[in-house]
Parts: C-alpha cells; structure tokens; sequence
C-alpha cells in the first residue's frame, strides 16, 4: 500500500466541530458556571476558567491546524486531542473540593451500611 491511500483527498472541514470536542467544551465551560455558583475563593474560580481557556485554545487551534500541518497529521491530533484533554475537568474539578463535606460522607456511609454483607473476619 502507498501513503497516498490513507491521505484524505480533500482537506478535513473546519466548519464543524467533531462530537468529543463539543463534549470538551461543553464540559469544561459548565464547570466554569459552576465555580460562578459555588462558594470559591478567587483564586480557585481563576484557575477553573484557566483551564477552561486553555482546553478551548487547544481545541480551537486543533480544529484550525490543518491549515499549517498536512490533513492527515490535522485529522489526528483531532481525533487524539479531547482524549488528552479529558484531564482538564478534573483538574477543575479539584477546585471545588477544600475540605470533606462531612453531611454528605455521613449520609453515604450509613446509606451502604444496611445492604452491603457482612466483611469477612481476618485471622
């Protein structure tokens, strides 16, 4: 098989954006609405929308990259991209946590104790 088998014939298209990144953006954008809503400190709201601004940059510029890289390479990096950038939400995410949240560990705590089974005895 040549290369030329696998190159697309023509460029990918750049007016549209692929399901995972609207996903990305979709994601990352809520979580800056939520630290909106939230009791945080400065400092964590401006880390939360930083790295929301530098997800959508990377996607921004993903989708745009086959102007100045071949279409197949382009293709790729889109293709790879959102699964790189799926640990952006939880670096958010970790913005929201500053101390246990005693009620809600209280409630789950006794709301698994009456269905799970016994723990077996070691010794």
């Amino acid at each position: 098989m040549r290369s030329d088998d696998f190159t697309p014939k023509h460029p990918p298209s750049t007016d549209s954006l692929r399901i995972a990144e609207c996903i990305q953006l979709v994601f990352v954008c809520l979580l800056v609405l939520a630290s909106r809503l939230r009791p945080l400190n400065r400092t964590r709201r401006l880390r939360v929308a930083l790295l929301a601004f530098v997800a959508i940059a990377l996607i921004a510029a993903a989708r745009f990259s086959a102007h100045w890289i071949s279409p197949l390479a382009s293709s790729i990096l889109r293709d790879w991209l959102p699964a790189a950038l799926m640990l952006v939400p939880y670096w958010q995410l970790g913005q929201f946590f500053t101390e246990p949240d005693l009620p809600s560990s209280t409630a789950f705590s006794f709301a698994g104790s009456e269905s799970s089974p016994p723990a077996p005895e070691l010794g």
